[in-house]
């Protein structure tokens, strides 16, 4: 008799500091710490060779200058259109975009800008996870496959990256469910801080 009691108060212990723990908050997500950063510019003609989904030229540029942003470029992207056979807006197996674009790089020694001067200086950039899936960004589909796999080859070695799982799975003429996923992280800069609405 003695023995069960002392095992019903061990498991009353054991249950009451499991209740404990678990009511207790989760720790806070560690904040990526800032490091600075120097930006570098790129220009690039872009060719793409469609088979699964073809775009038109001004599409070609929409979608790039989406995929820039999204993967860390600075906001200005330049993206243009050009050498599409079949005319402005119509679908080409051909497309074409010229593009201009920044992308920050990790400076160890960087002078930092001189207010007086407007000089250049560091940028602050943070390791920041990006997936390209769909609707990830919001303007990607299955269909697009291709042309992250363009994107991944031509366009991501000028970006900072690490830690890339590629799982992309493109078949020509085919869009299938799953064939789209692509993950990585990218040195970008701090994202704008949040409006705070006035009282």
């Amino acid at each position: 008799m003695r023995r069960s009691r002392i095992r019903l108060c061990i498991a009353a212990g054991v249950i009451y500091f499991s209740s404990a723990a678990a009511s207790e908050p989760a720790p806070p997500a560690a904040v990526p710490e800032p490091s600075p950063g120097e930006w570098v510019e790129h220009r690039y003609s872009f060719v793409h060779l469609g088979f699964t989904s073809t775009y038109s030229c001004d599409g070609l540029a929409d979608k790039l200058a989406v995929l820039l942003r999204a993967a860390g470029a600075r906001p200005d992207v330049e993206a243009r259109g050009f050498g599409c056979a079949n005319g402005f807006g119509r679908p080409s197996k051909l497309a074409s975009a010229s593009l201009r674009f920044y992308t920050l790089r990790p400076a160890a020694q960087v002078v930092a800008a001189d207010p007086a001067t407007g000089a250049p200086g560091t940028v602050d950039g943070v390791w920041r996870s990006v997936a390209f899936e769909p609707r990830k960004p919001y303007d990607l589909d299955h269909g697009d496959c291709e042309l992250v796999e363009e994107f991944r080859n031509w366009l991501l070695p000028m970006f900072t990256t690490r830690g890339i799982d590629d799982q992309l799975r493109c078949i020509p003429n085919s869009v299938s469910a799953g064939d789209l996923r692509f993950r990585f992280e990218a040195f970008a800069p701090l994202p704008p801080p949040k409006a705070v609405p006035k009282a």
